[in-house]
């Protein structure tokens, strides 16, 4: 799998600066003074039009205290897809319905939350953005990948 992070080392560098270069292809978030991590991988950063493309989402605790995190429905993260003007051309969560119910998780030390997910690459040829987002309360960050995609 090819993964789209930066090194535990440069993570570990600029965490108290706020900002973590981005590696080719991918962006990384600092999500707030708790030190969370937001990445983004996918299997691979070219595919053919309608191609299965496997991406996951970790969430990241750097910290040596747990972190509580709250959300406001049951959903936890979001995939989308935009083309190279901005436009949205599909969004994972579009067509789900999530419980209207307050939940919360724990980041023990250390420890991540990984949301991995496989959908289809967008059916035309073109550069786009994948941007995979995490929901929670007050913790609304992404990351992202571009994916080329062939016919």
């Amino acid at each position: 799998m090819f993964r789209v992070a930066a090194g535990t080392l440069l993570a570990a560098l600029v965490a108290s600066c706020g900002t973590i270069a981005p590696a080719p292809g991918a962006e990384l978030a600092r999500l707030d003074g708790q030190s969370l991590i937001v990445t983004l991988s996918v299997d691979k950063m070219a595919y053919s039009a309608g191609e299965t493309v496997v991406a996951t989402l970790v969430v990241t605790n750097r910290t040596a205290a747990p972190v509580l995190l709250r959300f406001s429905t049951t959903q936890r993260y979001d995939f989308a897809i935009t083309d190279q003007a901005g436009n949205e051309v599909w969004r994972w969560g579009a067509d789900m319905m999530f419980g209207q119910a307050i939940g919360e998780e724990t980041i023990e030390p250390g420890g991540r939350l990984t949301y991995p997910q496989r959908f289809r690459a967008p059916a035309l040829a073109g550069t786009y953005r994948l941007a995979g987002r995490f929901v929670a309360i007050g913790r609304d960050f992404a990351a992202s990948a571009d994916l080329a995609v062939t016919r």
